[in-house]
């Protein structure tokens, strides 16, 4: 599978035809590595959110610290 490297189209295209011709036992694995890369795109924005939120100043460690005690008295561990 080569590609022009900055074209979405054409890399869309390739895919496509990739994902036709792979054997159907494949298709699971394949299934598992779109919902890895979907992980990681949703844990980069929360990371983001995360980094402005402290930068904003919402997120300080004495915040995180009664958070963290409130939660902990709402649900002990057992």
């Amino acid at each position: 599978m080569q590609a022009a490297a900055g074209n979405p189209e054409e890399l869309r295209r390739l895919f496509h035809q990739e994902i036709d011709r792979m054997e159907p036992s494949r298709l699971e694995i394949f299934n598992r590595m779109l919902q890895q890369l979907r992980l990681f795109e949703l844990a980069d924005q929360i990371d983001k959110g995360f980094d402005a939120d402290r930068m904003a100043g919402r997120l300080s460690p004495e915040k995180v610290a009664k958070a963290v005690r409130a939660v902990r008295r709402e649900h002990p561990y057992a």
